[in-house]
């Protein structure tokens, strides 16, 4: 990719491109350009064209910007299609006296790399938490290096995601005549760009307030030890607002973005927003005081949420700095204060301020940018995401969206043909499935045949006897 790294946050609000540098004073961001989302959401690509022109759009724009030709990008993953869960994987050493190199720590994540889980999604991340090397229990990631010992045991959080989040992603690229090198996840990106040091250390819980969902992401040590996504976000409030000033989707998010305020106590009774159309008409009125209630009833929702997972979650007490909020939402009147209260904890909020160099591009600053910025940042140096690695080759022509995961969009015909026997063990099944339930209904219709039959015999037999009553009383009939 020469000297410069160029990302892309595929977002359900917008679609925004990131390219940087490394310098003597830090990773400076030199191009950034975002375009509204058409196409996406809640993390999911549901229409390829809208995507990929936008795409077409930012590379254009940042190819100017740069004076070059951008062949190789990094992308995010999120949503509410993620599953995580953690399992344990262990290793026995041929050579205990030896001490273990940071390569054999690393071919324990990479040998996850092809894991799928129960329902067939593929990994998108193998997070190692701790290792145990024969009685040393708890060892952190960073601390296995150099020790020795039989065997290594490791715990990873493994996050599993359906395949087309991948193979969307992988069609637009291609057709874009872009590849691939690192697709990470979203919270994960956002987290690199946002936490100080000490956060990262001392442990810490990252919300990322997007539009269609909100993600979260608990770290300590540098190491990612959970990720979780709400499916209510930002988006929410919009709709909240629209529906209750009956304004429009869009007037409904300009009022949020300029007028939000979660905090109904410091909001004067009675006060009104105008809405006035560009030619000056007076198109509405908004009563601000009962926008507020509702701007803070879906944020309490929201947090109520996050509290749950974080109180729920076996770090809870490990994770000393906090919380940071940071993505669009963060920027609403008083919300730190509100989810300091939720949440009880400190609560800060945050955009890419100190993680790049300070002559970066402007918009690289605002917590839009945070998982775009964090995407390039661990393009640079990969901190907290173990995803794999693609090679720097562009991705084949025709591609159609059908190949297997391998490393991360491995072409290996292992994984090909593992794939093909899965597709086929599956159609398999549903033909079972479907002879099964045709010869079922063709049962319960010979059933429901003979059951007609019976009761229109018996009809016909009490019919001919006066029936119930004619049974009981004796026929009634004059000529009987």
């Amino acid at each position: 990719m020469g000297k410069h790294i160029t990302a892309i946050d595929l977002g359900s609000s917008k679609i925004a491109l990131a390219t940087g540098c490394s310098t003597d004073s830090g990773i400076r961001i030199v191009s950034y350009h975002e375009v509204p989302s058409a196409g996406i959401r809640n993390g999911e690509i549901i229409n390829i064209f809208h995507v990929e022109q936008a795409v077409s759009k930012l590379i254009e724009k940042a190819e100017k910007d740069l004076d070059e030709q951008i062949g190789e990008v990094i992308l995010n993953i999120g949503g509410k299609f993620l599953h995580r869960e953690n399992q344990s994987f262990s290793v026995h050493r041929p050579n205990p006296m030896q001490f273990i190199t940071a390569e054999e720590i690393e071919s324990l994540t990479k040998a996850r790399s092809n894991t799928r889980n129960a329902s067939g999604e593929i990994l998108l991340e193998a997070s190692p938490i701790k290792y145990t090397i024969d009685e040393y229990v708890g060892i952190p990631y960073g601390e296995a290096v150099g020790m020795s010992g039989n065997d290594i045991e490791a715990e990873f959080l493994m996050v599993f995601g359906k395949e087309t989040l991948l193979n969307y992603r992988r069609q637009i690229m291609d057709n874009c005549n872009l590849a691939i090198k690192k697709a990470i996840l979203s919270p994960i990106a956002a987290a690199r760009a946002v936490l100080t040091e000490t956060e990262l250390e001392n442990g810490v819980v990252l919300v990322d307030i997007g539009k269609g969902t909100t993600e979260i992401v608990m770290i300590k040590d540098s190491t990612v030890l959970d990720v979780a996504s709400i499916p209510f976000a930002g988006d929410s409030i919009t709709n909240d607002i629209k529906n209750v000033a009956n304004v429009t989707y869009k007037c409904a998010e300009e009022i949020k973005i300029q007028r939000g305020n979660c905090c109904p106590e410091i909001v004067p009774e009675n006060s009104r927003l105008v809405i006035k159309s560009q030619e000056g008409i007076v198109e509405g009125e908004v009563d601000l005081n009962l926008m507020t209630n509702v701007i803070e009833d879906r944020l309490i929702e929201i947090f109520e949420a996050v509290r749950h997972i974080i109180d729920n979650s076996r770090w809870s007490g490990k994770l000393a700095s906090g919380v940071v909020v940071t993505g669009g939402t963060a920027y609403l009147e008083n919300i730190r204060q509100l989810a300091q209260a939720m949440l009880g904890r400190n609560v800060r909020l945050a955009a890419p301020r100190t993680a790049i160099a300070s002559d970066s591009v402007e918009a690289a600053f605002d917590s839009y940018s945070s998982v775009a910025v964090g995407l390039v940042l661990e393009g640079f140096e990969r901190r907290l995401s173990h995803t794999g690695e693609m090679s720097a080759s562009k991705p084949k022509a025709g591609y159609q969206g059908q190949k297997g995961f391998g490393t991360l969009f491995d072409d290996d015909e292992r994984t090909r043909k593992e794939d093909a026997k899965r597709l086929k063990e599956k159609e398999k099944a549903e033909k079972e499935a479907a002879k099964e339930a045709a010869k079922e209904a063709k049962k319960k219709q010979k059933e429901e045949e003979e059951r007609i039959k019976r009761e229109k015999k018996e009809a016909e037999k009490n019919s001919r006897g006066g029936g119930f009553f004619g049974q009981l009383f004796g026929n009634t009939d004059d000529n009987a």
